[in-house]
């Protein structure tokens, strides 16, 4: 008897042995397969995003297409209205599809509408992505561009309340007053659609070398 008892303890200590020695060796899985998971996600996300500013590309060059060799052009003068729109406006007539407009890491797009006279602009579903201030509020034929493969023409970020676009790749500081950031959602890049109508991301490090925001400049 006293020989049984003392066998189905050995048993029940060694199950527990295992079951710890399991539940060990899944932590140790987990913290190492959950950032490669998360790194994956990620990428997956920011090639989203990536494919979504080819398609904003291709609508800027047909806007080019249409209007003699000009770059969009939508100046700001105290907000928005019907009569000048607001840059996203002018691209969504020729891709409608609003969430092509969206990161898919960007959880609140909705709360950077374009803002202007008698409420938000008719394109309500919001911009995950924001354009170069030098480009958009001036007249500016493709040819002035000086360097298209260093001029960043759109990338992720947001402006509230009343802006409009970016001039400034500084990652901590917006304009005095204007709410303007960029967004360095993916692994501390931004995807930028540069001047050549390509699309590639930068890191937070070098962008404000690697990045033109004037294309004449």
């Amino acid at each position: 008897m006293i020989v049984r008892m003392d066998s189905r303890h050995r048993r029940r200590c060694f199950t527990l042995a295992e079951l710890l020695v399991m539940i060990a060796i899944t932590a140790s899985l987990v913290s190492i397969l959950l950032p490669v998971l998360l790194r994956a996600r990620d990428k997956a996300s920011a090639a989203t995003c990536a494919g979504n500013m080819r398609k904003i590309g291709i609508a800027v060059y047909i806007y080019v297409d249409e209007n003699a060799d000009f770059l969009p052009y939508s100046d700001y003068v105290g907000a928005y209205s019907e009569s000048n729109p607001a840059p996203q406006e002018l691209l969504h007539v020729y891709y409608r599809n609003a969430r092509a407009f969206v990161c898919p890491t960007d959880a609140t797009p909705e709360n950077y509408n374009w803002w202007r006279f008698g409420g938000h602009a008719s394109f309500r579903s919001g911009s995950s992505y924001m354009f170069s201030e030098q480009a958009i509020r001036h007249s500016n034929p493709v040819a002035s561009m000086k360097r298209p493969t260093r001029f960043g023409f759109m990338s992720e970020g947001y402006v509230c309340s009343n802006g409009s676009t970016w001039n400034t790749l500084n990652q901590f500081n917006g304009l005095t007053g204007w709410g303007i950031r960029v967004d360095w959602d993916h692994m501390l890049q931004v995807n930028v659609l540069w001047g050549d109508g390509h699309v590639k991301a930068v890191h937070q490090r070098s962008a404000a070398v690697k990045v033109r925001s004037d294309p004449k400049n």
